[in-house]
């Protein structure tokens, strides 16, 4: 028995081998087999695969598309295509990667700027240039309505491509927050968290309601939104002192009805 317990208590001859940590569930991991061999291809033989899968998912949305009708048109068996991607999520991620590359270099980076007005000038211009290049009737444009509503599944192939985007929104937000036309009392991270929520329910709304606006309606809509973001970002004011001395002693203004007040 005393024997038994000290074999059970000796140390392993050889260490442990580190465990590889295993991205979520539907999460298209970059560091996967199937991921590097899709690398490997090269580019006609990529867009052979992705021009289809863009063309049904732009269409169908997730959900809706179908794996075989796009490997008939992509010329792949079932059998290649799972060999360079692992499930329609990770072609899905694939494509959007792609779409969203397309989207990058279309719009181009923000100039240098040194003051204010500047940046957020050309804050506006960025979104009228995105507005452009995912106008009605561009294959890019049906692609991101097509997000939405978004399944589990969807958001998890999207999840990768907003933690870049996010991270980009970061050095934005400091890049602002270095010539004063962003506040800098906030940490640049806890901005772009907020400008990333805000952006994505108003990309939803363009998603939803575009069709039925005309260019100078977008246009018009994404200068307001240029507006709300520097509205919420610009460097902070204080607040007004108060006129009223009793105001300004207890904090608080006379809640008694005054004439024209409703009862």
């Amino acid at each position: 028995m005393h024997r038994h317990k000290k074999e059970m208590a000796k140390p392993s001859a050889q260490p442990a081998k580190p465990r590889r940590a295993r991205s979520r569930k539907g999460t298209a991991d970059p560091d996967s087999a199937h991921r590097r061999r899709f690398n490997a291809l090269g580019p006609d033989r990529k867009a052979n695969l992705l021009d289809p899968a863009e063309a049904e998912f732009a269409t169908r949305g997730f959900e809706g598309a179908s794996l075989n009708r796009i490997l008939e048109k992509a010329g792949f068996s079932k059998g290649q295509a799972y060999y360079y991607v692992k499930d329609k999520a990770e072609l899905y991620s694939l494509v959007l990667a792609r779409a969203f590359a397309r989207v990058g270099a279309a719009i181009g980076p923000l100039p240098p700027v040194e003051n204010p007005d500047d940046y957020w000038a050309d804050i506006g211009r960025l979104f009228r240039r995105l507005s452009a290049v995912l106008g009605r009737g561009t294959r890019l444009g049906k692609l991101v309505r097509a997000i939405y509503p978004a399944s589990p599944a969807a958001n998890a192939a999207l999840e990768p491509l907003l933690a870049r985007f996010y991270d980009r929104l970061q050095d934005h937000v400091r890049l602002g927050q270095s010539i004063g036309a962003i506040r800098a009392d906030l940490p640049p991270d806890f901005l772009a968290a907020g400008a990333l929520g805000f952006l994505a329910r108003i990309d939803r709304w363009f998603a939803v309601n575009k069709p039925r606006l005309t260019e100078l309606e977008a246009l018009r809509l994404n200068d307001a939104v240029t507006q709300m973001c520097r509205a919420m970002a610009s460097t902070r004011r204080d607040p007004q002192p108060p006129t009223n001395e009793r105001d300004k002693c207890e904090g608080t203004s006379d809640s008694r009805p005054r004439q024209g007040d409703m009862p």
